[in-house]
């Protein structure tokens, strides 16, 4: 890591719109919501996102979004509108042609849902509803950062985890990847520690969180043709 401290900032974009793409505004506001839960301040978090999903014509429930079948409802409170090392994530068709071209040598640590050159995977579709609630990256992801002792577990672990969990598309890891990135805890971007003082993971996503540093990009394949 540089070293250097700064202000943290979060990214959120969904690149899509339409109700047939439900999910990657879904994927947004579930991490919103665990963005701001943790404790990061509103103005240091940009949401981008169409928002014609929760008041949509074929939404069942007007103004609710769920990321999970029988999920709380993630809309409410969600923003619409960088210093520091930075980790990217990206969800997408080919998401891996979006940051293949990182250089090595940035303080920039990529990870992408797919390779250049596939499809990335919807999941839990909804029968009452008639379209897939997440993205089957974003749900590990958010999965694994739940159910992790961000203390102890790396951004190599993580990366691992989804190697394993993502089974319709290849995650790929972009950018720093030397061991200063890869086998830093990542804690060193959620902020657990005060004072050299370990705080352990509850499996509450607001316990002992107060800091999270990531770019969190939901990018369609419209989006990226556009690009």
């Amino acid at each position: 890591m540089s070293g250097k401290k700064g202000k943290q900032w979060v990214l959120l974009a969904a690149g899509s719109k339409g109700w047939t793409n439900y999910r990657h505004q879904a994927n947004v506001c579930h991490a919103y919501q665990m963005v701001h839960c943790n404790g990061i301040p509103d103005e240091q978090v940009v949401v981008m996102m169409y928002d014609d999903v929760a008041y949509h014509e074929e939404n069942p429930y007007p103004g609710e979004i769920i990321n999970e079948p029988n999920g709380p409802n993630v809309y409410p409170g969600v923003l619409k509108d960088y210093t520091g090392d930075m980790v990217i994530y990206i969800e997408s068709c080919c998401s891996g042609s979006m940051i293949d071209h990182l250089p090595k040598t940035a303080q920039v640590y990529g990870l992408s849902a797919s390779n250049p050159h596939e499809s990335h995977c919807a999941c839990f579709y909804d029968e009452e509803r008639l379209t897939f609630l997440a993205g089957e990256f974003t749900s590990c992801w958010l999965l694994h950062n739940d159910l992790s002792d961000l203390t102890r577990t790396t951004f190599q672990d993580q990366f691992v985890y989804l190697q394993m969990k993502v089974t319709q598309s290849t995650p790929c890891q972009y950018g720093n990847n030397d061991d200063a990135f890869v086998l830093s805890h990542l804690h060193v971007f959620v902020n657990l520690l005060e004072s050299g003082v370990g705080v352990a993971r509850s499996a509450s996503h607001c316990d002992g969180i107060k800091m999270l540093f990531s770019v969190y990009c939901c990018i369609t394949e419209n989006a990226l043709k556009q690009a």
